[in-house]
């Protein structure tokens, strides 16, 4: 899935190309899946038993939450969220061919996104500033996950504290960047199919090709 602060930037790009009615919600919402220990649930993936591979269920999405993506810029975040990290995931794989079965692989994937915080939070003028909505858990959002909220807000702010210097092992600045402008893209050009009433994307737009022993992906 994509950095909290990848999160930060495609959104931060969209509200400087869309209107919306509260920027403060969409970003919110636009980092409050990874809020959850229960990242397949609150990520809406589902086994897709032809293709082999995990899909994120954007129609579940809105049959549950359609409403109030017409009214409410934080459920409209989170939906940008699921599209942001299926085409994150399509990219990873088809795109830049990450194996995630070499040794450490994870990890150190997880490493190069703390190198290149610094290249985010410069590049996009990224700001510590994410604030959770008051009431926040009595959302409708809250009822179908207990987010941890404060401790998302804990995590991002550790974003911001100066990594080390080191080479990355996968993923460059380049390549972040190559993804950040699809995404920015693909969600600007959903935002309007969502505005005009045209058919929205579904999970099988995001197919990729699956690395072996791919259920845990």
């Amino acid at each position: 899935m994509a950095s909290s602060l990848m999160h930060y930037a495609i959104t931060d790009k969209i509200l400087q190309l869309f209107p919306m009615h509260d920027g403060a919600r969409l970003r919110f919402g636009a980092v409050l899946p990874d809020a959850s220990v229960n990242k397949r649930k609150t990520h809406f993936r589902v086994y897709n038993e032809k293709l082999g591979i995990r899909l994120y269920d954007l129609e579940s999405y809105r049959a549950q939450f359609g409403e109030r993506m017409q009214k409410d810029d934080l459920y409209l975040g989170y939906y940008l969220h699921l599209i942001e990290d299926a085409l994150y995931r399509k990219t990873l794989y088809d795109t830049f061919g990450w194996n995630p079965y070499t040794p450490e692989s994870t990890a150190r994937m997880h490493h190069d996104y703390t190198l290149l915080n610094r290249h985010f939070i410069q590049k996009y003028n990224i700001r510590d500033d994410l604030a959770v909505p008051e009431n926040f858990p009595q959302e409708p959002i809250f009822a179908f996950e207990p987010f941890d909220a404060e401790g998302l807000l804990r995590s991002i702010h550790q974003n911001f504290v100066p990594a080390p210097a080191d080479a990355p092992y996968f993923f460059t600045a380049a390549m972040a960047d190559t993804y950040i402008e699809d995404a920015v893209r693909l969600c600007t050009a959903e935002l309007d199919r969502f505005h005009s009433g045209k058919t929205l994307l579904s999970a099988e737009d995001f197919t990729w090709a699956p690395p072996e022993n791919n259920k845990n992906f």
